[in-house]
């Protein structure tokens, strides 16, 4: 059973939503309610009040569609006063969609931005803010930073599947939801899908500063530059936000550096590698 869905899985013999579907029976026999949650939301879209993983959480910018003596026009848009009054929440887009319909964006976009519309609302006031009457509006990501999320949830089912089957060779066979196995299940499904590095030997506080001393090190930067993300300032933001020991402001931070870096790979014609690099420094989040 896992062992076919790995294989189906890593030579694209079935789509990720398919790959998704078939691991509900798995959730369902291992009887974990995280995995099972984790599934259903990455199939179904995520609801307005569950936590969104990390790695569905980027950086955009804001676009307003205009009439221009006629004609439409899109421009950006400087919204960074009310940004700031409302916590650095207007540069950043929550992807909360299903992965059907995010794959099904990438594949349908006919540029690399692409524009999630704002609500009316939102658009009328930030048409009062800008003292520009805005037709529409919408915050625009780089469909890498989409491919991002999908390759993100692929390679979490992924290695989750392979230490499940590490772990229990006979899974469909002998699998049995003793508390033994059920802490054994939660370990795992912790450390692959929330990349929590959760082990029941080490405290909290110590795990999360072994987290950030093992990857934060001069190889990241090495790695992120050998990608061609050789601008000085952008290296030396990376490594003033590894050494941030507080990790909202450092997910702030590694937030808004991403956005930087996407912009800065673009203009270089290297924008194939941003989802490389985001994956390297996933873990500073």
């Amino acid at each position: 059973m896992i062992k076919e869905l790995i294989n189906d899985l890593a030579f694209d013999k079935i789509t990720l939503n398919q790959g998704l579907t078939r691991a509900k029976v798995i959730s369902s026999k291992i009887g974990d309610s995280n995995f099972s949650n984790w599934i259903r939301s990455e199939l179904n879209g995520y609801s307005s009040d569950e936590t969104l993983p990390d790695y569905r959480i980027t950086q955009c910018d804001l676009k307003g569609t205009i009439d221009d003596f006629g004609g439409l026009r899109v421009i950006p848009i400087d919204a960074r006063a009310l940004d700031e009054k409302i916590g650095g929440r207007v540069y950043t887009i929550n992807l909360t969609q299903d992965i059907d319909t995010l794959e099904s964006v990438i594949r349908d976009a006919r540029g690399e931005e692409i524009i999630f519309k704002m609500s009316h609302k939102l658009i009328s006031h930030l048409s009062e803010l800008t003292r520009t009457y805005l037709v529409d509006a919408g915050k625009e990501v780089q469909k890498s930073q989409l491919r991002y999320v999908v390759s993100q949830t692929k390679q979490r089912l992924i290695d989750t599947l392979i230490h499940l089957n590490e772990t229990f060779p006979d899974f469909e066979n002998s699998y049995t939801t003793s508390a033994e196995n059920k802490e054994k299940v939660q370990n795992i499904i912790n450390n692959h899908i929330y990349g929590e590095n959760v082990n029941t030997n080490i405290g909290i506080g110590e795990n999360v500063s072994q987290k950030i001393d093992s990857k934060i090190t001069k190889q990241l930067l090495n790695d992120v530059e050998k990608l061609g993300i050789d601008d000085p300032e952008l290296l030396n933001e990376l490594e003033q936000i590894s050494n941030e020991k507080n990790k909202e402001s450092r997910f702030k931070k590694v937030t808004s550096w991403i956005g930087k870096m996407t912009k800065f790979a673009i203009e270089k014609g290297i924008e194939l590698q941003v989802p490389l690099i985001i994956e390297k420094i996933n873990n500073l989040i």
